[in-house]
């Protein structure tokens, strides 16, 4: 029987086709993504072309994506705000672009993750309704794959990715690459076995621009027969599909975590050689990576991790360069293959990175709000293209950041891109039991303060969010069997202290509930293998 619990949800019987015949239409999607050829010694001319032209592309999407369709919700939006076309071209041939989409977000004109996703009301004064993603796809929906959540804070989903929208983000991906003297390494990946990652669109601007990447790890397959046959076949037809029209392609190898060494020997080979290396992997990952080869007593240098899919941090920082190796950062999220951040090569802080204004619009919305006791303002992301799957006009996704303009004077902001972004987190908060807790603000405690009272590294503590078969929520503190002899008992009164700062003075209350727990058990991975220091499951089972 197929296991359709590992596919979206089918809303129409044009959906179910579409994503049946998605590995028939991946071949020509692949062959169109390979015709143009990425120039890297003409990537600056490029993308400054594209920055000149942003405020004209975003009004020409404007016109024929939303005023031109009556059923766009963004469209009802803009009419609640009073704004028709000829007053958003004035506005922003006046004031300018994100001027224009903060005062637009003033009135009315944003959506929320939770809006944007269908999962509540789009309410403002007086007007009411929900909408679904798929009221924010293109007239002419654009090729390409389908992809896995990573399953961080939620149950996995599945959502598409636009190959051409790739292809407009290759380019800044490549100029990203040279300025961190990337582009004449050797190139690794490890990430999730779905052949939609994010990882897997950095391996195909690489071959766009005449660069063969040279091997492609990922954790064990997903559960499933359907799921596991649909992502060889695709991941077939990508590699076959790279060779052919591209530079080159590796086929994928799934390495468990056991095995991390391979993806260690791969880079030692290079560097006796005298071959820089390149991994793209999440920030977790490469620390757990970084932290094998310590133990192991070999050198990383030569080799720099790009990395992404969840905050990095001092202390990965840390095990990361006391081995040689360098880091590069760039932040992404989903549903969408959007990547807003590029790593800065001259960076001031520890995750500052370039917004990609080429493709995207970014703002702070006007109207803060206040997550675990601290005031924030969410992001606000515009779409400047319509080869994105999925429109977006002021839409969150979840997070906050802190927005500047400098010149840097690397290569990102010599074509124009001077808006930069740091201190990325996310102003959503778990809740356990009626008590709200701040997940972010305990990625510290579990890296740093946990291994350095109790024993142990990075990785090998976890906490997860689980619920029983009664609805009853639990906070379980996983620590990893290898750190060996532990007071379970200091431990979790260590973990009922930290919980306390975060969701001011309840230290009685968690104490007080059986919800509080500590578990011997190794912390989980999601599909790209992060280890994130805190995970929502369900049940019995891994998210």
């Amino acid at each position: 029987m197929m296991e359709l619990a590992n596919f979206p949800s089918f809303r129409s019987l044009a959906m179910i086709r579409e994503r049946l015949l998605l590995p028939l239409t991946l071949p020509s999607a692949l062959r169109d993504f390979f015709r143009h050829r990425i120039e890297p010694e003409k990537v600056k001319d490029e993308l400054k072309r594209g920055m000149e032209s942003r405020a004209d592309r975003f009004l020409h999407l404007a016109r024929t994506e939303i005023y031109d369709r009556p059923s766009s919700p963004y469209l009802r939006l803009l009419r609640f705000a009073g704004c028709d076309y000829s007053d958003l071209v004035a506005a922003v041939k006046r004031d300018g672009l994100e001027p224009t989409l903060s005062e637009l977000a003033r009135n009315g004109v944003y959506l929320t993750d939770a809006e944007f996703k269908g999962k509540k009301d789009i309410v403002r004064s007086g007007l009411s309704f929900r909408c679904s993603l798929e009221d924010f796809e293109p007239a002419i929906k654009p090729r390409g794959f389908l992809m896995h959540s990573s399953g961080t804070t939620g149950p996995i989903t599945l959502s598409f990715n636009s190959l051409p929208w790739v292809a407009k983000q290759s380019l800044v991906t490549i100029l990203f690459c040279q300025a961190h003297e990337l582009l004449d390494c050797s190139h690794a990946l490890f990430d999730s076995f779905s052949t939609g990652s994010h990882g897997l669109f950095h391996f195909l601007s690489l071959s766009k621009a005449g660069i063969c990447p040279e091997r492609r790890f990922a954790p064990d397959p997903p559960e499933g027969v359907l799921a596991r046959a649909h992502h060889r076949l695709t991941a077939s037809e990508v590699a076959l599909a790279g060779r052919w029209f591209g530079a080159g392609f590796p086929f994928l190898e799934c390495v468990s975590s056991d095995q991390f060494g391979t993806i260690i020997e791969w880079a030692d080979r290079h560097h006796r050689n005298g071959r820089r290396t390149c991994i793209r992997v999440v920030a977790s990952t490469a620390a757990r990576l970084a932290r094998i080869a310590w133990q192991e007593g070999t050198s990383l240098e030569g080799l720099t991790f790009i990395v992404s899919g969840e905050p990095m941090t001092v202390g990965k920082q840390r095990v990361i360069e006391r081995t040689g190796a360098k880091f590069a950062v760039m932040y992404g999220f989903t549903p969408g293959s959007i990547f807003v951040g590029f790593g800065c090569a001259r960076r001031r802080h520890i995750d500052e990175m370039h917004v990609d204004e080429h493709n995207l619009a970014v703002i702070e919305h006007p109207n803060a709000i206040t997550a675990a006791g601290q005031t924030v303002r969410p992001l606000l992301i515009s779409t400047l293209d319509p080869s994105e799957r999925y429109l977006r006009l002021n839409t969150e996704n979840g997070d906050y950041a802190k927005l500047e303009r400098r010149a840097c004077g690397c290569p990102l902001g010599e074509v124009g891109m001077t808006q930069l972004i740091h201190h990325v987190g996310s102003h959503e908060k778990f809740t356990s039991e009626g008590l709200n807790y701040d997940f972010s603000s305990l990625f510290n405690f579990v890296e740093e303060m946990l291994p350095r009272e109790f024993g142990g590294g990075i990785g090998d503590y976890q906490i997860l969010e689980e619920e029983d078969d009664e609805g009853r929520t639990y906070l379980t503190l996983l620590a990893h069997p290898q750190v060996g002899a532990l007071d379970e008992g200091s431990l979790r009164s260590r973990f009922v202290e930290e919980l306390a700062k975060t969701s001011k003075g309840t230290a009685r209350l968690w104490q007080s509930r059986e919800t509080v727990r500590v578990r011997r058990d190794v912390p989980l991975g999601s599909m790209r293998g992060k280890v994130l220091p805190m995970r929502r499951a369900t049940g019995n089972h891994r998210a």
